[in-house]
């Protein structure tokens, strides 16, 4: 018992540094990023507070698609590089590449968006500024998680947990001041979306000046290309999830009181983070770490990924039960829409517990090569959530979103586990 409590003490202590930084950095974001969605709620209302979380979710859609599900295979590319003298090794081409992708589709987004010619209207805001705005929303919020991954790669901790404080306060202190002096939806996703911008903007000249990322040319891409067909194939399901969380937010919008319960959802998503930060700082570094670990390691792979999924599952239960308990005494003060929905911010406490363990477990999947595996756990997330959610929500409301939600996380986990049990290692090397 004394050799196994020491071996877990051994192996928290080897990522408590990286731990650290990377849970300091997406704590002061989500900090902010709470704060601002607190303000945001107040200020803008039920309703508007509905329509931006409605302009967020779309927003996310789009930008899963130009991402191309780089950040995690970016990351592990990066780690395994990293090791090398040569920087053209490092497969940053690949930044490049969803860099453009993002641009272009922010471009055909307000094209197709556009009020008078375009052929789809946005749903919580068809307006120009609102058109014009998630345009721009879709560059930056898929080009910041780019210039993470290649640092966390690199396991440059403290230099990723700063661009991520500083996105998530330059983000929230743009909503807040947007929200004081024109408090509407169109104002607070116009104000995100030029925070986003220039946050990466910022990131990227930042990681040229330390020569993080190379130049573009034919040697980048070649080291990038092999990213491609792992990143296309994360990017579909990514979108497919993110559509299918979009669609769940949609039929919530469509029931009585539908858009006042969309700001609730968003809400107590932004109040759950609060459980999450550590354990997705967790997953951030076992990821890098585990990479490096692999072929050179005498620890069993599957004792560690126990380790750390035990750690990851007493941090969020503990988490979960405080946050919720405070979640279901605070949301009817701060609107009396928000009063009568203790069910569904439970549901959401367990569902930050099951989104925790699935970010770990997918990054032990991911190191250890069973790309197969995450991908598919992730196509059964998407499909889950899309039946569950058309099956609850029209009769339990923001509570039966919260049940859909934890119902695909489940079956996600479900997946990980059961397609990782062979001893032999995934095919990616």
């Amino acid at each position: 018992m004394t050799s196994s409590s020491g071996t877990l003490t051994a192996r928290v202590r080897g990522i408590s540094s990286g731990v650290g930084s990377v849970a300091l950095g997406s704590l002061g974001a989500r900090a902010a990023g709470l704060v601002s969605s607190l303000a945001a709620a107040s200020l803008l209302g039920a309703t508007d507070f509905g329509r931006y979380a409605l302009l967020l979710a779309a927003t996310t859609v789009i930008a899963s698609l130009g991402g191309m599900g780089f950040a995690a295979p970016l990351t592990r590319s990066v780690a395994k590089a990293s090791g090398s003298a040569d920087p053209g090794t490092v497969p940053t081409g690949a930044v490049h590449v969803a860099a453009a992708t993002l641009s272009t589709l922010g471009v055909a987004t307000v094209l197709l968006c556009w009020p008078g010619w375009g052929l789809v209207e946005l749903p919580g805001g068809g307006d120009r500024l609102s058109v014009l705005a998630v345009g721009i929303w879709v560059v930056g919020m898929g080009c910041n998680p780019l210039f993470v991954a290649v640092l966390v790669g690199l396991q440059e901790y403290r230099g990723s947990a700063l661009l991520t404080s500083a996105r998530g306060v330059l983000v929230a202190v743009a909503v807040t001041l947007a929200c004081l002096t024109v408090p509407t939806a169109e104002a607070a996703a116009a104000a995100t979306a030029s925070a986003e911008v220039v946050s990466a903007g910022l990131a990227y000249i930042w990681l040229r000046r330390r020569s993080v990322l190379v130049p573009f040319s034919r040697r980048s891409w070649a080291a990038g290309a092999r990213l491609l067909k792992v990143g296309f194939a994360a990017g579909a399901v990514g979108l497919a999830i993110q559509t299918s969380m979009w669609i769940g937010q949609v039929l919530l919008s469509r029931t009585p009181d539908g858009l006042a319960a969309a700001g609730l959802f968003l809400l107590a998503t932004r109040l759950m983070l609060a459980v999450t930060f550590v354990p997705n700082a967790l997953a951030t570094v076992v990821l890098p770490r585990l990479t490096r670990m692999r072929g050179s390691s005498r620890e069993d792979p599957r004792a560690l990924s126990f380790s750390y999924v035990a750690l990851t599952a007493g941090i969020a239960t503990v988490a979960a039960l405080a946050v919720t308990t405070a979640s279901i005494w605070f949301a009817p003060r701060l609107d009396e829409d928000y009063a009568g929905n203790a069910l569904a911010l439970a549901l959401m406490g367990v569902l930050a517990v099951l989104i925790s363990l699935n970010n770990v477990y997918g990054s032990v999947v991911i190191a250890r090569g069973f790309m197969g595996v995450w991908i598919g756990s992730d196509v059964m997330l998407a499909m889950a959530l899309v039946v569950s959610a058309a099956a609850l929500v029209g009769g339990l409301g923001v509570a039966g979103l919260a049940l859909a939600h934890v119902v695909a996380y489940a079956l996600s986990i479900g997946v990980l586990v059961i397609g990782s049990r062979p001893n032999t290692e995934g095919a990616l090397r």
